[in-house]
């Protein structure tokens, strides 16, 4: 592992080099880099005393999708780069590699949902139902916080407590909560019974979904077929409630839960200022082989460092997952986050996409290349 990294670490530090440089603004620097011609990276170096970070959903809702550079401009950020993992939420293989196919030829008219954790102010878009990395910060972007995590949710209806394994998901495996962050109304489905809670009392209960999600409230949405369910026990007069559980690996829950953006995304790359020595070990093409890769870190000094590589392409081949928890050391981060790459990976510098990403166009040959609509994005605004 030690010899692996210092060949690595040797490799950057000869070969990187430096091909522009430019303040966007102050607090905010960007930099293009190439890597011995085979790679380029794009970095922004940015200073959350000076700016304010956030993160956004597509359309402040999670059955949507939009591009980041339609996220950046909508809240007229400075600058922006792609987020997490999503899914196309369907409900079949079929459809799935469908959907993958159009999008490669630079069809996007889907959904994208957010895979593990996010939370924006007070709402949870999704959770993490398997231990996930996540990338945590106050609202000024000066407390950070690198954890992996787990959120374990129930609702109580009186004294009985009732499982909820996913968040605003269409197509989830067994009970499942929807709020008003996923859409107007619940997904049509078969043997679904909807249980519509507002100000913690049941208003309405119905089969086959499709319910309108109250503001003040959640439906809680199970499979008419499961024996857990006992409709007797949502009368009107029942006090419902969620149990909201986080998991942390590192730091308490009551510091996780008080933190206004919460990313979720997997590998962590750096801890404690330590490449995670699992890294290693895992051996699929999605760790081994280069591709597009977008990284999020803080510095030793609190500055953050986002990090956007192109890949798929000849003039840049893309980085490991080594590679890059390496690179992002290298520069200093004494914490960092892989987030989605491939097609999504994308950084924008006032409205204007700066790397080439990945996504084709319509038939695929032209070379012309699409920036990918995704779930969500990290924006950096003015103060």
């Amino acid at each position: 592992m030690k010899n692996i990294i210092k060949i690595i670490y040797i490799f950057l530090v000869i070969l990187v080099k430096n091909l522009s440089a430019d303040s966007i603004v102050k607090g905010v620097i960007y930099n293009r880099i190439n890597v011995q011609e085979s790679n380029i990276l794009h970095e922004l170096i940015i200073d959350p005393q000076e700016v304010k970070i956030i993160l956004e959903c597509a359309y402040q809702k999670c059955a949507s999708s939009e591009k980041t550079s339609e996220m950046s401009e909508r809240n007229k950020a400075i600058a922006a780069i792609n987020g997490g993992f999503f899914n196309f939420g369907v409900s079949n293989k079929f459809k799935d590699n469908a959907l993958k196919l159009m999008d490669f030829f630079g069809v996007s008219n889907y959904n994208a949902f957010p895979i593990s954790a996010l939370k924006i102010k007070n709402d949870w878009f999704s959770f993490a139902n398997n231990l996930s990395g996540i990338f945590a910060w106050k609202n000024d972007g000066q407390i950070t916080m690198l954890d992996a995590i787990e959120n374990e949710w129930s609702l109580q209806v009186g004294n009985k407590i009732y499982l909820i394994k996913d968040l605003n998901k269409p197509y989830a495996n067994g009970p499942i909560v929807y709020t008003n962050v996923f859409d107007t109304h619940t997904p049509l489905r078969k043997n679904i019974v909807d249980i519509t809670v507002e100000e913690n009392k049941v208003v309405n209960i119905k089969k086959d979904g499709y319910s309108k999600i109250p503001k003040n409230g959640f439906v809680y949405s199970i499979n008419s077929y499961d024996k857990s369910l006992n409709l007797l026990d949502f009368n009107e007069f029942a006090d419902i409630k969620i149990n909201k559980i986080i998991k942390p690996t590192y730091s308490s829950s009551d510091l996780i839960e008080g933190m206004d953006y919460i990313l979720g995304s997997t590998p962590i790359l750096i801890k404690d200022g330590k490449i995670n020595e699992k890294l290693i070990q895992y051996k699929s093409s999605f760790y081994t082989l280069g591709h597009p890769r977008t990284a999020v870190g803080v510095l030793e000094n609190g500055n953050w460092l986002m990090v956007v590589v192109e890949g798929r392409q000849k003039s840049s081949c893309g980085f490991t997952i080594l590679e890059l928890a390496e690179y992002m050391l290298n520069k200093g981060c004494i914490s960092a986050l892989n987030l989605d790459g491939g097609g999504s990976s994308t950084m924008v510098i006032n409205n204007k996409v700066v790397n080439s990403p990945s996504g084709r166009d319509l038939y695929g040959y032209s070379g012309k290349r699409n920036e990918r609509p995704i779930a969500d994005s990290i924006l950096i605004l003015p103060k």
